[in-house]
C-alpha cells in the first residue's frame, strides 16, 4: 500500500498537473490572511470552501494522470482492486493536510497566535472539507467517468450543491456558521466532518461497485 501511495504522488509531482490547484489554492490565502485584527473563523469559511475544490480537483487529477493502459498495469500490480482508489484517496489526503497545516500556520503567523478553539475548528473543518472534495472527485474522475466535459460538468455539480445547498448537511451550514458574527462551537465541525466521512464512505462503495461493474 506504502508503495502505491509513493507511486501516485510521483506521478502526481512528476506531471506538475498539481500546480494549478495549490496556487490557485495559496493565492486564496495570500488574498485573505492580510488583516491581522480579522476574526479567524470567517477566514477559515473562505480556505476550506478552497479546499473542497483542491481536494476535488486533485483527484480527478491523479486519476488523469495516468493513461487507460497504465491504469490496466496499475490495476494488476494492485492484485486487490481497492487498493487503486485507495492509493489515490490518500495520496490526495496527504496533500491536503500539507495545505491545511499552511493556511493553519499561515493564519497563526498573520494574526500573532489565535484562540485554540478557533483552530482546532478551522483543522476540522478543513480536514471535513478535504474529504467531502475527495468523495465528490472520485465518482467524476476517469475512473467512472471517461469524457473530460462530463467529469467538469459533474464536479461542478457537485461541489456547487455540497457548498451551496443548505439542507446538504455535509459543509454549507459549517461554512456559514463560522462566517456569522458570532463564533461556533467545535459541535458543529465534528457534524460536518461525520457528515463529511458519511459522504466519503457513500462514494468509495459507489466508485468500487460501479467501477466492477465496467471491468
Amino acid at each position: 500500500m506504502v508503495a502505491m501511495i509513493r507511486y501516485r504522488l510521483a506521478l502526481l509531482g512528476h506531471s506538475q498537473r498539481y500546480l494549478p490547484p495549490v496556487l490557485l489554492y495559496l493565492a486564496v490565502l495570500a488574498t485573505q490572511y492580510t488583516e491581522p485584527l480579522s476574526p479567524l473563523p470567517p477566514e477559515y469559511a473562505i480556505s476550506a470552501g478552497t479546499m473542497t475544490v483542491l481536494a476535488c480537483w486533485l483527484t480527478i487529477t491523479t486519476v488523469a494522470v495516468e493513461s487507460p493502459a497504465q491504469r490496466l498495469i496499475t490495476l494488476s500490480h494492485a492484485r486487490r482492486p481497492a487498493r487503486v482508489p485507495a492509493g489515490i484517496v490518500v495520496a490526495v489526503l496527504l496533500c491536503c493536510l500539507a495545505l491545511t497545516a499552511v493556511s493553519l500556520c499561515w493564519s497563526l503567523v498573520v494574526h500573532s497566535g489565535g484562540a485554540a478553539t478557533d483552530v482546532t475548528i478551522g483543522a476540522l473543518v478543513h480536514l471535513a472539507a478535504a474529504l467531502a472534495g475527495i468523495a465528490i472527485g472520485l465518482p467524476c474522475s476517469a475512473l467512472l467517468i471517461d469524457r473530460l466535459g462530463w467529469t467538469v460538468i459533474a464536479a461542478v455539480a457537485g461541489l456547487l450543491v455540497l457548498i451551496m445547498v443548505p439542507w446538504v448537511p455535509v459543509l454549507n451550514p459549517v461554512l456559514r456558521a463560522l462566517s456569522g458574527i458570532t463564533a461556533p462551537g467545535p459541535g458543529i465541525a465534528v457534524l460536518s466532518l461525520a457528515g463529511a466521512l458519511v459522504l466519503f464512505g457513500l462514494s468509495w462503495v459507489a466508485v468500487l461497485v460501479l467501477e466492477q461493474r465496467r471491468r
